[in-house]
């Protein structure tokens, strides 16, 4: 199972309960939703993650969304932190 890190060099701010990031080279601003900082929040550790370990977290804080679309959705935003340079696989 794979398994994810924040990349070094990302600035990170929460605001309102959102994270704002900008990657390394300063060059993108990136504002998550609600989903998207659990998912940020999680990997905060520096350990490495999951992709598992992601899936529950945003499984627990939304029980009524089908796992699989859970699977999915986050999948999909994991693939994007990691092509912008924000996180790596571990």
């Amino acid at each position: 199972m794979a398994a994810f890190v924040r990349a070094p060099g990302v600035l990170a701010e929460a605001v309102d309960g959102k994270a704002a990031l900008v990657n390394p080279e300063g060059t993108e601003l990136i504002t998550l939703n609600q989903v998207g900082t659990l998912v940020w929040d999680a990997l905060a550790a520096g350990s490495p993650v999951e992709a598992q370990v992601l899936h529950r977290t945003v499984q627990d804080a939304f029980p009524a969304v089908e796992v699989a679309v859970i699977a999915r959705d986050v999948d999909a935003f994991v693939a994007e932190l990691q092509s912008l340079g924000l996180i790596a696989p571990a």
